[in-house]
C-alpha cells in the first residue's frame, strides 16, 4: 500500500498531535491491547491503529489512519470507515485553526508493557509482570520493525523528538535495542533513578539534545516513601547528582512532580523539591496529577489547592512551572497562586 502523507494548510478542526504526526507505541501485550495512537488523550474513544504482521504493515495502518481523520475534518460531508470514528471533538486539543501536516515524524514514544520496573507508585495502574513469552518478544520485534521500515521511507527527521517511557529503561530487557536508537537523537528517557546507568550518562555526555526525566513526586523520604513503595529517597538523589556530574548543559535534567492531595502536598515537600533543584540548576518543573482518577468536587478543591500553592513557592523562588491539567483547572490554579502571591511576585510559567 502506497500511502499518501498530507501537508497544505488550511483552517479546520484538529490538534497538533495529529498534524505534527505524533506515534506512541502502547499496549499491553498480555491482555492482547497492542496499538499505536497519535497521543495520549484522555477521551473514551481514542484515535489508535493496530499492529500489523509486520512493521511495514503496522506503519501503514496507522498513516491510513491518520490522512483519513484529516481528510474527514477538512470535508465534513467525506465518508470515513466506522474504524476511524474517534472522540477526538471531546478532547481540550481538539480545535479549530490554521494547521499544516507534517510529512516528518515529529514525535515517537514508547509506552510498551510489560516492562519491567522496581517502583510501586501508588497513582500506577499497571502491575503487569515481565514474562518474555513468544507473543511479547514478537510484539517489541513487530515495533523495532516499524522504526526501521519507517526510517527507510524517511518518515524519521533528524528532529524528530523520542520519548521513552515503557516502565524503567535502566532494567528493561531491550535496553540496548533502545538506548541504540534513540542515542544519537533529541530524546528524553523516564527513569526512576533508582539505578545509575553508565550508558545513560554517556548519552547526555554526549549529546546535547538527550535528557533525563524523574517523577519526583516527594521532597522528603517520607513522602517518597508513601508516593513510590520503596525507601530509597536519598540513594535516587543521589543518582541524579551522578546524571548531573555528567550532562553537557542544565536542561538534560527534568523533573515533574504529580501532586496527590493530602499525600506529598506539604511545605516541607514542596520547599525540598525546590532546593533540589537549585542544587542541579533546574529552572522548570512540570507539575501534574494522578490523570487516572476521577475527582469528586472536594478532591477537585483540594487538586487546584495544592498546585496553586506550589506554584506561588516555586515562583517566590524564582523557579517556572509547566502545569500539565486541563485548561480550566490551569486558570483556577493560576489565579489561586496570583491571589497568595499578591503583588509582590509575578506567577512564572
Amino acid at each position: 500500500m502506497e500511502s499518501e502523507v498530507l501537508y497544505e494548510n488550511s483552517r479546520y478542526y484538529s490538534c497538533r498531535y495529529l498534524n505534527d504526526f505524533y506515534i506512541v507505541f502502547t499496549g499491553r501485550f498480555i491482555y492482547n491491547y497492542k496499538e499505536i495512537r497519535p497521543c495520549c488523550a484522555l477521551v473514551k474513544n481514542m484515535p489508535t491503529s493496530v499492529f500489523g504482521k509486520t512493521g511495514k504493515e503496522t506503519v501503514e495502518n496507522f498513516i491510513e489512519m491518520r490522512n483519513a481523520l484529516i481528510v474527514n475534518a477538512k470535508n465534513k460531508s467525506s465518508f470515513t470507515p466506522p474504524q476511524f470514528i474517534y472522540d477526538c471533538d471531546k478532547c481540550e486539543h481538539y480545535k479549530l485553526d490554521e494547521w499544516e501536516e507534517s510529512i516528518f515524524i515529529k514525535h515517537i514514544n514508547f509506552s510498551i508493557y510489560p516492562s519491567p520496573c522496581q517502583c510501586k507508585c501508588i497513582y500506577c495502574g499497571v502491575s503487569d509482570k515481565y514474562d518474555e513469552t513468544y507473543e511479547v518478544i514478537n510484539n517489541y520485534n513487530i515495533i523495532f520493525d516499524a522504526i526501521n521500515y519507517a526510517k527507510k521511507i524517511d518518515l524519521i527527521s533528524l528532529d524528530t523528538q523520542w520519548q521513552v517511557s515503557s516502565g524503567e529503561i535502566t532494567i528493561h530487557p531491550y535496553k540496548d535495542k533502545i538506548l541504540n536508537l534513540v542515542k544519537n537523537n533529541p530524546v528524553s528517557i523516564l527513569t526512576n533513578c533508582f539505578i545509575y546507568d553508565e550508558q545513560i550518562g554517556e548519552i547526555l555526555k554526549t549529546n546535547p539534545y538527550a535528557a533525563i526525566n524523574l517523577s519526583i513526586d516527594a521532597g522528603t523520604p517520607e513522602t517518597w516513601y508513601k508516593v513510590k513503595g520503596v525507601n530509597n529517597f536519598n540513594k535516587v538523589i543521589e543518582n541524579l547528582n551522578k546524571y548531573h556530574d555528567n550532562y553537557m548543559h542544565d536542561k538534560q535534567i527534568t523533573l515533574k512532580y504529580i501532586i496527590i492531595p493530602a499525600i506529598n502536598d506539604t511545605y516541607d515537600d514542596f520547599v525540598s523539591v525546590i532546593e533540589i533543584m537549585k542544587t542541579l540548576k533546574i529552572n522548570k518543573i512540570a507539575v501534574s496529577r494522578d490523570s487516572t482518577f476521577k475527582h469528586d468536587n472536594l478532591k477537585k478543591l483540594q487538586l487546584i489547592e495544592s498546585a496553586g500553592i506550589f506554584l506561588a513557592i516555586l515562583s517566590k523562588n524564582n523557579k517556572k512551572t509547566l502545569l500539565l491539567y486541563t485548561s480550566k483547572e490551569r486558570e483556577a490554579i493560576i489565579k489561586y497562586a496570583r491571589n497568595l502571591l499578591g503583588n509582590e511576585t509575578e506567577v512564572l510559567l
